[in-house]
């Protein structure tokens, strides 16, 4: 930030001027001050966005009245697909109108109830025939001995839709095969190793010879501890540089 002081031409500046200058520095200094913290403020809050975003599991931050303000790209890409999670405006939809208000009683109990209810996990049904309902927790944001406003974060899994953007980082992390990667994504998806391996067009005597060799390459044990350890690791972040970068969108239209 840059101050001028312009006097008359041909005129020195007088003592008078001197004075005024000195009353202004603090001022002035202030308002310096003030621009550097306003300009902080809002690099951090972007760099926070952006972390938000690179989650693949969808979150939506939203208030005590279930409005949202704030959701990431993956849950808007489970909106998008309508199939029984949605975001019309500020509100969140679910399949049914009675889903929807189980939902939002269960984010104004989180959001205003006490420690006991400081976290809240439910299941959303969804319209697809014998799709695999989504996994929901609601959990408090905000603090509120501090006077911040009541919020909460819906975060939602859909073990149905697992991102082929990950198979790089799953062959990069644990020297996958191709072959292996996409039977992990399969399982990851929620189906069973007879079901993956049909999937797949492959033997189900194949299959176990893969899983075994992905159980010793990622240290597990069995197909359960496969899916939590993938999913609470670096497979839940999404690498950047993908075709459908875009900013974190606040409140989310519904799409036409």
């Amino acid at each position: 930030i840059s101050f001028w002081l312009l006097g008359r031409e041909g005129c020195a500046f007088g003592s008078d001027d001197v004075a005024r200058l000195r009353q202004l520095i603090p001022h002035l200094a202030r308002t310096a001050t003030v621009s550097y913290r306003l300009e902080r403020a809002e690099q951090r809050v972007s760099e926070a966005q952006l972390a938000f975003d690179r989650v693949e599991l969808a979150a939506v931050l939203v208030d005590g009245d279930a409005r949202v303000l704030l959701a990431n790209r993956a849950a808007r890409r489970v909106a998008a697909r309508r199939d029984g999670f949605g975001i019309k405006g500020d509100a969140l939809l679910a399949a049914t109108a009675a889903v929807t208000h189980a939902l939002r009683n269960v984010i104004v109990s989180v959001t205003t109830g006490g420690r006991r209810t400081a976290a809240t996990g439910l299941r959303l049904p969804r319209t697809s025939p014998g799709a695999r309902p989504y996994d929901v927790m609601v959990v408090r944001s905000a603090n509120q001995r501090r006077g911040g406003r009541p919020t909460a974060i819906v975060f939602l899994s859909d073990t149905q839709a697992v991102s082929p953007r990950q198979l790089a980082l799953l062959r990069d992390l644990y020297g996958l095969t191709t072959a292996e990667t996409k039977l992990v994504l399969t399982l990851l998806g929620g189906q069973s190793l007879a079901e993956a391996a049909d999937a797949l067009g492959i033997s189900q005597h194949t299959a176990h010879s893969q899983l075994a060799e992905v159980f010793r390459r990622t240290d597990t044990t069995s197909q359960a501890d496969l899916v939590r350890v993938l999913l609470r690791g670096p497979v839940a972040v999404r690498p950047p540089g993908s075709s459908d970068e875009h900013p974190v969108v606040r409140v989310i239209e519904e799409e036409e």
